[in-house]
Order: structure tokens, then sequence, then C-alpha cells
């Protein structure tokens, strides 16, 4: 069985922006639709690292509520039923919003094994990388300390006595 490893540049995955403490990758659908693509952002900040995602989630606005008239061609019908299915739909959505606080809905992104892999593989380079930058940054910020033997020294460098 051929063993995947990681791809650079990684397939399926376009990094879009890079501040150091955070990182953007758009990761695309097998489908090919930008709506089923996941944005992920990874940062870092004092109190650790966050892993953002995102993704266009829809409702299930095909849900067929009439199936009765399927055996019906007439094109004013079928127009009639789409109309009340999508109401019915929305009143749905938003009565679920009123009662419960929230909507459950899902998203999917389709990935090949290579994509997951380079997916994986990304997740865990961006992490490894804005803690490198926290790291490196913590590093720069921390003041010398004042010893007995260097405080002459300091002093001169600082305010060049």
């Amino acid at each position: 069985m051929k063993t995947i490893k990681p791809e650079i540049p990684a397939a399926g995955i376009m990094k879009t922006s890079d501040y150091g403490d955070s990182k953007y990758y758009r990761i695309s659908c097998q489908c090919g639709q930008p709506s089923d693509d996941i944005i992920l952002n990874v940062d870092v900040d004092d109190h650790g690292i966050t892993v953002h995602t995102w993704t266009t989630v829809k409702t299930c606005w095909w849900k067929e509520r009439f199936n009765t008239f399927d055996s019906i061609h007439n094109p004013l019908i079928y127009t009639l039923k789409r109309i009340a299915n999508d109401a019915i739909n929305r009143t749905t959505v938003i009565w679920q919003v009123l009662t419960k606080g929230y909507i459950e809905m899902e998203a999917w992104t389709m990935m090949d094994k290579q994509q997951a892999l380079n997916f994986a593989h990304t997740l865990e380079t961006a992490i490894a990388d804005v803690d490198q930058f926290r790291n490196d940054r913590k590093t720069k910020e921390t003041p010398t300390l004042l010893k007995p033997d260097n405080v002459d020294e300091v002093l001169t460098d600082t305010y060049k006595v």
C-alpha cells in the first residue's frame, strides 16, 4: 500500500494571510463550490493558541414539504409548490430561533485522503509557527536584569554617560 505524505505546496490548501502571530488558510472543497470551503485561522496570544474555522452553513431549503404534487407537471402548480415550500422552511427556521435561540445546521467539506493529510499537517505546522512566534516575541520583550556586575554597563549603554 502506498504511503501518503503531506505535500508542500499542499493540494487544496491556500495560505491567504500570515501576520506572524496569526495565519489564515482556505481549504477548498472537492465539489468546487466556494461556499463549502473552510476558512482556517490559527492565532496565538498570551493566553494560548486559538484555532478558528468558518464555513457557510445552509438551512434545509431543499427539504420537500409537499410530495403530493410530484406527479403533476403543471408549471404553475410547481411554482406555487416551490413558493409554499420555501415559506414553510423559512418559517421553520425562524420558529427554531424564537423557541430555542439557535439553529442546528451542518456543513460539509469533502476532501480526499491527500487533502485531509495536508489539512492536518497545515494545522500542525501553523500551530508550531505561531507558538514559536509568541516565544520569540516574549524573549525579545524580556528586559535585561540589572545585576551588580553589569549595572554600569547597562546604564552606560542606555544613557550614553
